[in-house]
């Protein structure tokens, strides 16, 4: 692992723990991203792996609704198995990507994707209308709500992190009138699965589109954080987010 790269994760979970952190699971969070890939990668070949569905977000009754929502999660667990999982179903999902770097690697991940029943849709404006459209048609779409992958961001908290987070997710929940619905697939000790579904957090268009969308992100990184700090090492940003709320 590059040193710079171990330097942040080890910040990241010192950030969460809220003490010091230990070699081995500096090397746990570099263990979970090999997982991570080698799922990803043969995912497609199935059955997939088991999994404990916790529901109490009432996904199943969303998805015998077939009303449109948006399925916030982390790269936390296995989002993309997540995302495989929520198709097997019956959810007629899309996904925002975020792009990689490199334009070969955005057609494999996309590709891989595609092989599942997945639909991608860019992460430009382009996108967007085809995300309000998708849902307003009843359909479901995953996004990631860690990371910001454009301008659309606020400051916020994340897990003792200052961190900017994207408001993307919440301005199209607002646009399609639809909720978010915060899930996360997460590996636990004996090797399955099991998928977290929160309570949806439902727009208010009663309210100033800012405030409600502040209001929307911070109820999303609430449960997002709820996860990292039951699961940190399980938690794959290897970008430094920012520094710590306690350090300023």
């Amino acid at each position: 692992m590059a040193p710079e790269t171990a330097a942040t994760v080890r910040a990241h979970l010192a950030c969460l723990s809220g003490k010091p952190v230990a070699e081995r699971d500096v090397r746990a969070v570099f263990r979970s991203f090999g997982r991570y890939l080698v799922e990803f990668f043969s995912m497609h070949r199935g059955p997939l792996p088991g999994a404990n569905l916790d529901d109490t977000g009432s996904l199943k009754a969303l998805l015998a609704a077939k009303q449109g929502f948006i399925l916030l999660t982390a790269h936390l667990g296995n989002w993309e198995l997540g995302a495989a999982w929520a198709r097997q179903m019956g959810a007629r999902l899309a996904v925002i990507a975020m792009p990689h770097a490199s334009a070969r690697t955005d057609r494999l991940f996309s590709r891989q994707r595609e092989r599942c029943g997945i639909t991608v849709l860019p992460y430009r404006l382009s996108g967007a209308r085809k995300a309000l459209r998708w849902l307003r048609e009843g359909g479901v779409v995953g996004v990631l709500g860690d990371l910001p992958f454009d301008s659309q961001r606020i400051q916020g908290t994340l897990g003792g992190l200052q961190a900017e987070l994207p408001t993307g997710p919440a301005w199209l929940s607002r646009q399609a009138g639809v909720p978010l619905v915060p899930s996360f697939l997460i590996r636990q000790a004996d090797e399955r699965f099991h998928f977290f579904v929160e309570s949806p957090i439902e727009p208010m268009p009663e309210r100033d589109e800012r405030s409600d969308i502040e209001r929307m992100v911070r109820l999303g990184a609430l449960a997002m954080e709820k996860y990292m700090r039951k699961y940190p090492t399980q938690w794959l940003v290897f970008r430094q987010l920012a520094t710590s709320v306690e350090m300023g």
